[in-house]
């Protein structure tokens, strides 16, 4: 996150809470308030943890994340542009790239009944689909860890303009179909040679950390 985003949220709290009936001041200031927030959101630690590094409660933790979540919602100034501004022609968005990252989540008990069936769940798919000129994400979609990058794509309604070319990875074979203005690096099989044509596509790929 940039600074000046930092800034912004904490003034935008700042300025929800100059309207409100003062209470018991809090512990923490508004700006270690949105840092502790945007600890919970990214790190994804429990409230116990969070509260242990803060000096806090773990029920104060609670209504921090809550109370600052809920501000930042109702002010509309960090929403992603969405789904929909994919099939504007007027947007300005050239070529987008979709990727999928895993997350971690609990896993079961090992003396439980339900492992191996539960094991499969170990992990949470987010996909993201992201302007490739500027980094900035547009839309998001999210999926249990088994489901395939591609069904993923489809079921998360992701649609893209015709004239905008979508970068992806081997997951997202069979994407040319629904969206023919796509690329998706070939991989060489072994022993056998990779085609010149192939070769010189992948090359011709913009460089996207994958």
């Amino acid at each position: 996150m940039q600074p000046e985003t930092f800034e912004q949220m904490v003034s935008v709290i700042t300025q929800a809470r100059a309207h409100q009936s003062p209470g018991r001041p809090s512990k923490l200031s508004i700006a270690d308030q949105v840092l502790l927030t945007l600890e919970y959101l990214r790190e994804y630690r429990t409230y116990f943890h969070i509260a242990q590094s803060w000096g806090v409660s773990e029920a104060t933790v609670y209504r921090i994340v809550q109370r600052t979540e809920t501000e930042l919602i109702h002010s509309q100034l960090f929403r992603l542009p969405g789904r929909k501004q994919l099939l504007e022609p007027e947007y300005e968005l050239v070529m987008v790239v979709v990727d999928v990252v895993e997350h971690p989540i609990e896993r079961p008990q090992k003396n439980s009944e339900l492992t191996t069936p539960a094991r499969k769940m170990v992990h949470t798919k987010s996909q993201v689909v992201v302007n490739q000129a500027t980094g900035r994400i547009i839309c998001t979609a999210h999926g249990k860890g088994r489901v395939h990058d591609f069904r993923l794509f489809k079921g998360g309604g992701v649609r893209v303009h015709p004239q905008r070319q979508c970068l992806a990875d081997r997951g997202y074979q069979g994407l040319a179909k629904p969206h023919p203005n796509s690329c998706i690096p070939h991989k060489k099989r072994p022993n056998t040679p990779l085609v010149f044509s192939s070769a010189m596509r992948i090359a011709s790929l913009p460089n996207c950390g994958w």
